[in-house]
């Protein structure tokens, strides 16, 4: 890992995150992962999901 004078932090392999990322100043915006799903969400609410078939939903959470 490598943090430039700016704040920019730098990954050589992969990133482990328990259940989500979420925006520094705004935790109604996120990325969550379950177990074979991910959502993403803005102002609170999941705009787009992934699941596990690679089914892709854009304002519904049940893609398919």
């Amino acid at each position: 890992m490598r943090i430039a004078s700016n704040g920019l932090v730098t990954f050589a392999g992969a990133i482990a995150v328990s259940d989500n990322i979420q925006h520094n100043g705004n935790a109604d915006n996120q990325i969550e992962f379950t177990p074979g799903v991910q959502k993403y969400y803005t102002a609170g609410v999941a705009r787009m999901v992934i699941n596990a078939a690679g089914d892709v939903g854009i304002g519904t959470v049940t893609p398919g």
